[in-house]
């Protein structure tokens, strides 16, 4: 019977159907991201069903008395941007896990390059201004998302999406695979775009001329489960792409404005933490959320204190009662003092002390600051400034950082700059912008390697691990005065894998062939420098022999059997 209702349904009731079920999933996060909004705005969109024409200039941020959790959260997303992919500095390179392939020559100068390309299409494109935009959304709300799109002219163009305007689903492994979101727009945009495929609504608004009126549309982007594999058209494509009008009775085209389809998921959605089974991430603003509240109501406070300091509250006479009490500085009020205590005097006579307060609010700002991984930043920003910190200093305290943000990188790592560096260098194949690999590289997927600052902190804790045991070694080594305990050590394996986590251009590591036969050269060297001292040694004794005269009962006696008997 089920499977005869989904036959009977058209492509659209099926979307409506999905988009209901996605929007059930995320019911239970919107309330909290609604307190986040309100304390971190993003320009969330969170259950606003309004089109951006009804939008007046609604107050936001009522119940915010103090900024420092907004300017801390902004710190802490410029720390990311800077620290992980930097326009400044080469934040990644192409690599092999097959060392020997590497090694190769023209696999190194493809890897290269390709590199280089990358990079140029990252430059030239919008990705470094719409990257802070996903990871702002995913230190407020856990979840960032962007749409990324072939383009002609600079291969790859990001389309941020905000909180509260889309809907993921994802698959038996947690990976994303669908993503439903609505957008607005006007008479004119939809006409040009659609044309005739319009609803009835919208073409007759055309034609009557209401071009600034607002649609809603829905764009949906979901695995294909049934489609041509052989087939090379839009429609049989791995992802299908679907965009209908919200809340129409259009049901031409099966109900769709367009169909089509994308070869390679084209949604950037990483998330900063994820719980179980939970399709949206938790962020580290969800963490400092009650120190954030805390923040307010003791601001709050503050200013009550400082506010009852500056207008105090006051006794008056009850001569005054129905007369006016000038307060204003200078001020001067008349009446008969009946009494030498008389007057208009302070209620409390004691003044507030509000220190106690302050370092209380500077204790909670502190904590939201160390929610927000401000400290690592700041560390690893003055690591090579501040000459008082040795570098095994700096390396334990960041250590002690990276193993907080560790899972965050990965995240990173696997759901945004991996599914972003592949899209480019799909887009770049599919527009034959990339040079033919070697033979060497062929049918061989190479991945991207990070060389940020963060990846490099966070690959720097093994290495920091490998050199403590090092010097537990030599120490050994010399308090035994046996030099035979480095025996067990692979000094080769130790070299090329701290050059790699340390980030060590490969250019710079000499190749195991090259290793060999300098090994090989220095070991023929020393072999025929010791012949050389024998030989010079055997020509030495000789002469010396030579130069001895006989019967004395010298070696030589002994050599030729001499003998004066």
């Amino acid at each position: 019977m089920v499977a005869a209702a989904l036959e009977g349904m058209t492509m659209r009731d099926r979307l409506d159907r999905r988009l209901a079920g996605l929007k059930a999933n995320r019911v239970s996060h919107e309330s909290h991201w609604v307190e986040l909004e309100e304390q971190f705005p993003c320009g969330a969109r969170i259950n606003d069903d309004t089109s951006p024409q009804s939008k007046s200039g609604e107050t936001r941020q009522q119940h915010v008395y103090d900024a420092s959790a907004q300017l801390a959260m902004h710190r802490c997303v410029a720390g990311i941007m800077s620290n992980t992919t930097s326009p400044a500095r080469q934040w990644h390179r192409n690599t092999l896990d097959d060392q020997e392939a590497l090694e190769d020559s023209d696999v190194q100068r493809y890897l290269d390059e390709v590199t280089a390309i990358q990079r140029r299409a990252l430059q030239k494109s919008n990705t470094y201004r719409v990257l802070p935009h996903i990871y702002r959304e995913l230190v407020v709300f856990g979840t960032g998302a962007a749409l990324a799109l072939p383009d002609y002219d600079n291969v790859i163009h990001l389309h941020p999406l905000v909180t509260g305007s889309y809907w993921l689903g994802q698959d038996s492994k947690g990976k994303v695979n669908a993503c439903y979101r609505e957008i607005w727009l006007t008479t004119a945009q939809m006409y040009e775009r659609w044309g005739e495929r319009c609803s009835r609504q919208v073409r007759d608004a055309y034609k009557r001329r209401e071009w600034d009126g607002w649609w809603k549309v829905v764009h949906a982007i979901e695995e294909r489960t049934k489609r041509n594999v052989n087939s090379p058209l839009a429609k049989d494509m791995p992802y299908g792409s679907y965009y209908y009008e919200f809340g129409t009775n259009q049901r031409e085209s099966d109900g769709l404005l367009e169909e089509g389809g994308f070869r390679h998921f084209p949604v950037l959605a990483p998330r900063w933490r994820r719980e179980g089974e939970d399709i949206y991430g938790r962020s580290p603003c969800m963490d400092a959320l009650p120190f954030v509240r805390q923040l307010q109501l003791q601001t709050l406070s503050e200013g009550k204190a400082i506010a009852r300091e500056a207008e105090p509250p006051v006794q008056v006479p009850t001569a005054l009662k129905n007369d006016d009490v000038d307060t204003s500085p200078n001020g001067i009020t008349y009446y008969d003092q009946p009494t030498p205590s008389g007057g208009v005097r302070r209620l409390i006579e004691q003044p507030s002390d509000p220190s106690w307060l302050r370092a209380s609010l500077a204790d909670v700002r502190l904590q939201i600051q160390q929610t927000l991984f401000l400290d690592l930043f700041q560390m690893l920003a003055m690591a090579g400034v501040d000459t008082k910190m040795t570098a095994t200093e700096v390396a334990q305290r960041v250590e002690e950082k990276m193993l907080m943000l560790g899972p965050v990188m990965q995240n990173l790592h696997d759901e945004l700059l991996v599914p972003l560096l592949e899209l480019i260098y799909y887009y770049l194949q599919e527009g034959g912008a990339l040079p033919p690999p070697p033979e060497l590289l062929q049918g061989r997927d190479f991945t991207p390697e990070f060389l940020s600052v963060l990846y490099q902190a966070q690959k720097a804790v093994s290495v920091n691990a490998v050199e403590r045991w090092l010097m537990l070694i030599g120490g050994m080594a010399q308090a035994k005065a046996d030099p035979s305990i480095w025996d067990g050590v692979d000094t080769d394996w130790i070299l090329r894998d701290s050059a790699s986590n340390l980030g060590v251009p490969a250019k710079a590591v000499m190749s195991k062939d090259q290793v060999q036969a300098l090994r090989d050269a220095r070991a023929a060297a020393q072999a025929q420098q010791a012949e050389l001292a024998m030989a010079q040694q055997q020509a030495a004794t000789a002469k010396d022999l030579g130069q001895t005269p006989m019967g004395t009962g010298s070696a030589l006696d002994a050599l030729t059997g001499y003998s004066t008997v």
